[in-house]
């Protein structure tokens, strides 16, 4: 089996891979920095205006948050589409931490609900 660790990553795409993450589209975008920046804690690297777009970091990943409806010049022909029920969401965020239980009581105290 191929070693598929990070960095054997750019030996896989055949070029230098300089920096690698997920867009996750949005329907709000305000709610979503509520949530991802100020529940989550995770560390806004970028915010912008136009197109409503940001990108946080955590644990060496880059997660983009993309307002759905929206082109934008480095995606080309590429309209991110929220699913309109978040149970039917297409991306799943993983956080591995060494305390589960901790974290959700956290993470609840923060005002984060879990279904």
């Amino acid at each position: 089996m191929a070693d598929m660790r990070s960095d054997s990553c750019e030996k896989l795409a055949g070029m230098r891979v300089l920096r690698a993450g997920a867009i996750i589209a949005v329907s709000d975008l305000t709610k979503s920095l509520h949530f991802y920046r100020d529940q989550l804690g995770l560390a806004p690297d970028a915010v912008y205006d136009d197109p409503p777009y940001a990108t946080l970091a955590c644990a060496g990943a880059r997660i983009s948050l993309a307002q759905q409806g929206f082109t934008a010049p480095d995606r080309p022909g590429v309209v991110m589409t929220a699913p309109g029920d978040p149970s039917l969401a297409s991306v799943v965020l993983i956080m591995e931490v060494d305390d589960a239980d901790a974290a959700r009581e956290l993470l609840g105290s923060c005002g984060v609900t879990f279904s």
